[in-house]
């Protein structure tokens, strides 16, 4: 299988967690257990670039690891997310209390990575958000528990343009969807 950069990132989440866990107290861990949920597109329009992906990135990220931080197991659950911010955060929400998972990484875009980490930050859950690209996420709605792993749009906008400017560009056109004002 070939992974696209996300996918990726959600392999090098996995790993931060596992080893930034191996360092820490593990009596805080749910059930003696790490709990990793990959909440990601399986059916929409980015399911090509994320979906299964995302998910076989994080099982072999965890079969690196051995399976095991500081001699408690990593156990991961994953979902679809449908694209929607409440079915997102309605996932998220069920493995915070009834799976005690300990870190939701992937989330897609803005609006989902958005919802589910200010819920996650409530309940003291880190976040990794690998594909959504909003400057909130680190800049007005940032958290203490929230990481946000990827490129962001001030960085691609600021990116862009200043390579037109370069190459003599007078004039452009940049369309970009505004996910984090999208409701589901």
């Amino acid at each position: 299988m070939k992974f696209g950069i996300v996918p990726l990132a959600v392999a090098a989440s996995v790993l931060a967690f596992s080893a930034s866990a191996d360092s820490a107290e593990t009596s805080g861990f749910s059930n003696d257990e790490v709990v990793i949920g990959v909440l990601t597109d399986m059916a929409g329009p980015y399911a090509s670039l994320t979906g299964e992906g995302d998910i076989v990135a994080a099982e072999l990220a965890i079969a690196e690891f051995g399976g095991k931080v500081a001699g408690v197991p990593i156990r991961l659950v994953s979902a679809d997310h449908g694209q929607k911010a409440d079915v997102s955060s309605a996932k998220a929400r069920e493995w915070i209390d009834h799976d005690g998972v300990d870190m939701i990484t992937a989330l897609g875009q803005s609006a989902l990575g958005l919802a589910v980490q200010q819920l996650a930050s409530d309940r003291k859950v880190i976040t990794m958000n690998t594909g959504a690209g909003s400057t909130d996420l680190t800049g007005s709605q940032c958290t203490r528990y929230g990481i946000h792993y990827s490129w962001d749009t001030h960085a691609v906008a600021v990116g862009t343009a200043s390579a037109v400017v370069q190459g003599g560009g007078k004039s452009w056109f940049f369309i970009a969807a505004d996910y984090p004002r999208i409701r589901s």
